[in-house]
């Protein structure tokens, strides 16, 4: 039997093998000793945000505000919250608007991390409240961004941001390839399998 499918067959095992490599060794969230569901969003996207808040603990029922002051003009907001040492069940609802009493956003995450953006039209103040409707006190911390686009984390090639999104653009890469290269292996394997079964001479 030929074994040109199972070569292609390694070698997108392989290729698998090295995406998940890189990923492990760029991301410490998969590994367990130092994961401990402490692992802080502005660890890992540091530079990224202008403000990022001290922790805050909020009580079931209760909520606090976090405000930030935007000085542009026509410039996209980045915000996100965290819940730090999360769990399953822990929900927190967002309600952000301005001096005015504008509603900008008001939504409801179950999740460990949100990030969202919206227009800022002209400088303006805006309040984060941030309501914890779960069962046990919750710590949040926010971080803000004005004008990502031009954040030195995207534009400087040694920022920890483009430390990390760079090697896992490659290992996503990898992984696509890898997948790619399987399935022609696969198929190159079954096609020659019912050749040398539909013509026992055929490799003579």
């Amino acid at each position: 039997m030929k074994k040109r499918g199972l070569i292609i067959l390694g070698a997108g095992a392989t290729l698998l093998l090295i995406s998940f490599g890189i990923a492990f060794t760029v991301l410490p969230i998969f590994d367990s000793s130092a994961f401990n569901n402490e692992i802080l969003a502005m660890d890992l996207l540091d530079g990224m945000f202008d403000v990022i808040t001290d922790e805050s603990l909020v009580y079931p029922g209760d909520s606090t505000v976090f405000t930030f002051s935007s000085q542009g003009d026509g410039v996209p907001l980045l915000w996100g919250l965290q819940i730090v040492d999360f769990q399953d069940g822990d929900t927190a609802k967002i309600h952000i608007s301005n001096i005015f009493g504008d509603t900008f956003v008001d939504v409801t995450s179950d999740d460990i991390f949100i990030f969202d953006m919206f227009m800022v039209q002209k400088a303006d103040t805006f309040n984060f409240n941030i309501e914890n409707m779960g069962t046990r006190p919750l710590t949040f911390i926010m971080m803000f961004s004005e004008d990502p686009e031009n954040s030195d984390a995207l534009s400087d090639p040694n920022s920890e941001l483009m430390r990390i999104v760079t090697p896992l653009a490659i290992s996503g890469i990898l992984l696509l390839v890898g997948i790619a290269v399987i399935l022609v292996g696969g198929t190159i394997s079954i096609i020659d399998w019912k050749k040398e079964r539909d013509s026992p001479r055929y490799y003579s």
